[in-house]
């Protein structure tokens, strides 16, 4: 039998969600709890609607099943998180376009 141990997981992570703006929350979570856990907290924090946030780890989008233990996160991790944006850009710009050839 070897000495030599693999480093264990923390009971306890320390996630930090950081938005577009860079302020950030930290969260305590363990590795095998859903994220949605997570998630919900956050937004509840930020009094913004679950739905419109977007959530994310290494360029990856975090669905609400997955764990840090699945993500592979370690202690002091970042996640990211976007307002969800829609609509706006194509109707402006096309609006542009057929407004400069009539003038």
């Amino acid at each position: 039998m070897s000495d030599i141990e693999a480093p264990s997981r923390p009971a306890l992570l320390s996630l930090t969600v950081r938005d577009q703006a860079n302020n950030e929350i930290a969260f305590r979570v363990k590795a095998g709890t859903k994220l949605e856990k997570l998630m919900s907290a956050y937004s509840k924090e930020r009094s913004l609607g679950l739905s419109s946030l977007r959530f994310f780890f290494d360029n990856h989008r975090i669905q609400k099943f997955e764990t840090p233990q699945s993500l592979n996160m370690e202690d002091n991790d970042i996640i990211d998180v976007h307002l969800e944006q829609t609509g706006g850009c194509a109707w402006e710009l096309s609006r542009g376009i057929q407004d400069s050839q009539f003038h």
